[in-house]
């Protein structure tokens, strides 16, 4: 039998922030302006379309030494321009310092060939090439935070 384990939480008080990030704009650097522009500290990326000049991301890959089985690599640079066709990700804040917004979000983006790569983004490496699309929920009544998990061994987002 599987056992199952969940936490969630109901919220309320739902914004819907619609936004686009300028060329040469990092792409989470622009992602916390908008979120400190208006108030949000805790939400989820709905929709994020545009292009990138070159893309630095990560992906899980085995490792036999680590609790759950795999770590993430060092991150990977895919040169560009690279067409941001999908994303969705979470808006919350550190556990120990609830003013640093954090964004964990993965990717989609097509290169010039049409192969579709994807991964966790990383915080920077990440510029704009001619615009980026970008729709955040907010909500109230719900703290997202993330701290590092001793279960998992990464930083995770916790719902409270």
């Amino acid at each position: 039998m599987n056992q199952v384990r969940q936490k969630s939480k109901e919220v309320g008080g739902v914004r819907t922030i619609v936004g686009r990030l300028f060329p040469k704009t990092e792409l989470i650097a622009g992602i916390k302006a908008i979120c400190r522009e208006h108030n949000v500290k805790n939400g989820v990326i709905v929709s994020c379309i545009g292009s990138l000049n070159f893309a630095r991301f990560v992906w899980a890959t085995p490792n036999p030494f680590a609790k759950l089985g795999f770590k993430y690599g060092e991150p990977a640079v895919i040169a560009g321009p690279l067409e941001f066709i999908a994303a969705q990700g979470t808006i919350g804040t550190l556990k120990d310092n609830r003013e640093e917004l954090c964004v964990h979000m993965h990717i989609a983006v097509t290169d010039d060939k049409g192969v579709t790569l994807s991964g966790h983004i990383q915080e920077e490496g990440n510029p704009v090439c001619c615009t980026m699309e970008i729709v955040i929920q907010s909500f109230d009544g719900v703290e997202i935070t993330r701290a590092v998990d001793e279960e998992c061994e990464v930083a995770i987002f916790d719902v409270n």
